[in-house]
């Protein structure tokens, strides 16, 4: 992991801590910043051994709702379209 990337993941558990705080309800088993960090690195490491032979799309959960949603849509659409070439 490069040093841009340990920020940004540093940054992403720091706003879901808030998050989670802002919330005020209690903790729930997963929720602690430690258990964050250690489900971030296992997602990542997953995410490298698949993107060996699958297609990942990574996206970023901390932005508006709406935002992902259309990346998502965007990249469905251009898989299915060469899907349909192919």
């Amino acid at each position: 992991m490069s040093i841009g990337e340990s920020n940004r993941v540093r940054a992403q558990l720091a706003a879901a801590s808030r998050r989670r705080a802002a919330r005020g309800a209690s903790r729930e088993l997963f929720e602690s910043d430690a258990r964050q960090r250690q489900v971030s690195r296992q997602y990542r490491a997953a995410i490298a051994r698949l993107a060996k032979r699958d297609r990942i799309l990574v996206l970023d959960g901390g932005r508006p709702v709406e935002q992902v949603a259309v990346e998502a849509q965007k990249a469905i659409r251009q898989l299915a379209a060469r899907s349909a070439v192919g």
